[in-house]
């Protein structure tokens, strides 16, 4: 994490200083990219479609986060609770009925974006050409091939573990912290969180 630290506090002293790259939000960061502003983003591979759409005015590829524990394996990190049904289920069309049942009865179920059997139903749906496209193709490689990390999306302490890093990073940065305390800050904070709930 302390490593981390360094390389985030390496980004920022690079970064413009009238733009805090660290208070934007994800879209933001996306339209700044669209724009030139941004070299790099982590997005869904859904912002694909968006970015075309936003005609750019340079070619843009997707790439793996490396896992700096497991050479050779990557996280792919999903938000919430997502679903898809293997193409090779054999009892499709009862786990098509249940995932359907999911849907319409949990608020925090996101039935998208994992790719698998899609018969229509969901807005996600897509078309059946999709991985003739070289990027979306390459988004498949990288499903396939990545293991799984939940995020604190719609983790109920999500935001006061995120105010917590946030605010050690910024410590941080501007020289109030070193790196490794601010780690060290950031895990007893978060055990702090944690225990009290």
């Amino acid at each position: 994490m302390t490593d981390l630290i360094i390389f985030l506090a390496q980004i920022k002293e690079l970064a413009p200083q009238d733009d805090d790259f660290f208070t934007k939000t994800g879209t933001q960061q996306l339209q700044d990219f669209a724009q030139g502003k941004l070299a790099m983003i982590i997005a869904p591979s859904q912002a694909i479609f968006w970015l075309r759409g936003q005609s750019p005015d340079f070619e843009f590829g997707i790439t793996v986060i490396p896992e700096a524990t497991m050479p050779g394996k990557n996280n792919l990190g999903l938000s919430g609770l997502y679903a898809g049904i293997c193409a090779s289920c054999v009892n499709a069309d009862a786990a098509w009925l249940f995932l359907s049942f999911l849907d319409e009865k949990s608020s925090s179920f996101v039935t998208k974006a994992v790719p698998g059997r899609f018969h229509g139903m969901f807005a996600a749906q897509r078309p059946a050409d999709i991985y003739k496209d070289p990027l979306y193709e390459k988004a498949w490689d990288i499903f396939e091939s990545s293991g799984i990390a939940e995020t604190l999306f719609t983790f109920p302490l999500a935001d006061e573990l995120e105010i917590a890093v946030r605010e050690e990073l910024l410590d941080c940065f501007s020289g109030k912290s070193s790196p490794s305390a601010a780690a060290d800050s950031i895990q007893k904070r978060w055990l702090l969180v944690l225990e009290k709930h």
